[in-house]
């Protein structure tokens, strides 16, 4: 439900995300996100503690062997990855009619990883 809860949240915003929304997209019931989280703050916080934690297991892997520069490289190419490859995974979920401000920023994206392949 995190990557349902996030294309919406990009293509409509907090406010204009519903719980029955999130549920649906996510292949769910429309009550599932309701009956799991209660309200939408409490749906919010989960995605902020989730994709955080995400984000911290990512960085913690990749610098965990390194030191001074090369750990702050292996940081940055982390940081690479999770974007990259988190906009590509909540692409997939994102609603049709979509921000297309967004789709031109993945597209962006996409030509970047390919111009560049050493970072993986």
């Amino acid at each position: 439900m995190v990557d349902a809860a996030v294309a919406l949240i990009v293509k409509r915003g907090i406010p204009g995300m519903t719980l029955k929304e999130v549920g649906e997209l996510a292949g769910y019931s429309r009550a599932m996100a309701g009956w799991r989280y209660g309200t939408k703050a409490n749906l919010c916080a989960f995605v902020v503690r989730a994709v955080g934690e995400e984000w911290l297991r990512a960085l913690n892997e990749a610098v965990q062997h390194e030191k001074g520069l090369d750990a702050i490289l292996a940081a940055t190419d982390a940081h690479y990855r999770f974007v990259r490859d988190g906009a590509d995974r909540r692409a997939r979920v994102e609603p049709r009619g979509g921000d297309p401000r967004i789709e031109g920023r993945r597209v962006r994206l996409s030509q970047h990883v390919e111009e560049y392949p050493a970072v993986s």
